[in-house]
């Protein structure tokens, strides 16, 4: 979180590791159609799940911040 902290205003960090109701899972998807959802040091399986659910990862910073895209 430290890479946006004071820097990006247009950055809100928000963690999790998986929607843990449906009010998150909504906001989470509300995001990434709005084109405001990055994911920071993605490993190999958390870019999976997103790439099997049909997402793009988007290279901002290679190797340290991604944009997720539909």
């Amino acid at each position: 979180m430290r890479l946006v902290e004071g820097r990006r205003q247009g950055i809100t960090p928000w963690s999790f590791a998986q929607p843990i109701n449906q009010k998150e899972a909504n906001e989470a998807m509300a995001t990434i159609r709005e084109d405001r959802f990055y994911i920071l040091f993605p490993n190999e399986a958390k870019a999976r799940q997103f790439t099997e659910a049909v997402y793009r990862l988007v290279a901002v910073e290679e190797g340290t911040l991604y944009k997720v895209a539909p």
